[in-house]
């Protein structure tokens, strides 16, 4: 029925943005430009929607309210978002151990500067986040390189 349509758009808006952020992870050559692969394509959306879209989990979550099925598949890919930046940030030199902790950060972070750029319709919280994830993260990897 109506959850089952409803986790099927989930799944397939969550395969979009993750592939697309994906094949961006492929080329990046530094940390910048693996955050810039995660961010660029919630920019886009902002854009191209006129402000009038951000996350599909995030408004699943909000809604779902009762509804335990969409909420666990949206935690199943927001999950496994977390888990793929998680790895993102090993690669590119941030700690093990903290990189975890890092991507959940960064995906709070993301989900809220999406939710302000919509309010503001503008991208500055969003370009505001990613310079401060950039800049904090691209750190991180220094110390923990040395």
């Amino acid at each position: 029925g109506k959850t089952q349509l409803i986790t099927e758009a989930l799944e397939l808006a969550g395969a979009e943005v993750l592939e697309e952020a994906g094949a961006r992870l492929v080329d990046a050559v530094t940390l910048a430009d693996a955050i810039d692969a995660i961010f660029a394509p919630w920019r886009q959306v902002l854009v191209e929607s006129k402000f009038t879209m951000g996350c599909p989990l995030a408004a699943t979550v909000i809604d779902a309210s009762g509804d335990d099925p969409l909420r666990q598949e949206a935690r199943v890919l927001l999950e496994k978002w977390r888990d793929s930046v998680g790895a993102t940030l090993v690669k590119f030199g941030v700690p093990k151990s903290n990189a975890q902790e890092n991507a959940s950060v960064l995906l709070a972070a993301l989900e809220g500067a999406l939710i302000l750029s919509r309010a503001n319709q503008c991208t500055q919280p969003l370009d505001t986040v990613q310079r401060f994830f950039t800049t904090s993260l691209t750190d991180a990897a220094a110390r923990g390189a040395s």
